[in-house]
């Protein structure tokens, strides 16, 4: 069973879900270009804290904002974790996680563990489902609700059973 974190119940407990909001780009540069925002809210008041936006196309953008979050949010929890480098077969994967990077400043080269002096953080244009399993290994589950064609909440559920 996952146990999960302190910062995952920290989180659960001020922060009911996730928004993602998607819109257009009306900025001179980026005029026309697709802009996805992630928004905190919480349980009482419905209040919602912007908390980061990517905008372009090719790649996934609600994983980029999704990992662009946790990055911040989870960094010392996210040290404990191991990053996925190696073959492309599924069973090597085990324990590992695909997006999760350690950057190792002083040598230039990307490390599969976490050191004091690495840098840590999260390539969520890999995949929105990569972000949910290393969600799921930090204790947090996802239920997904579609409010709009232009918003997708997402609510935060601590896990309780075995599984993935």
């Amino acid at each position: 069973m996952r146990k999960p974190t302190d910062k995952a119940r920290e989180l659960v407990e001020n922060f009911h879900s996730f928004s993602l909001k998607w819109s257009t780009s009306r900025g001179r540069y980026t005029y026309g270009y697709r802009v996805c925002s992630l928004y905190l809210n919480r349980y009482a008041g419905g209040f919602s804290y912007r908390e980061g936006s990517v905008n372009g196309g090719g790649y996934d953008m609600a994983g980029a904002v999704l990992g662009e979050w946790m990055t911040k949010f989870f960094e010392e929890d996210l040290k404990k974790l191991a990053a996925y480098y190696g073959s492309n077969t599924p069973w090597s994967w085990k324990g590992t996680f695909y997006g999760l990077h350690f950057y190792d400043e002083k040598r230039k080269k990307y490390r599969k563990t976490w050191r004091p002096g690495y840098k840590v953080w999260l390539d969520g244009a890999c995949g929105f489902n990569c972000m949910e399993r290393i969600l799921y290994a930090l204790g947090i589950t996802l239920t997904y609700k579609r409010i709009s064609a232009r918003e997708d909440l997402y609510i935060f559920n601590l896990t309780t059973k075995k599984g993935r």
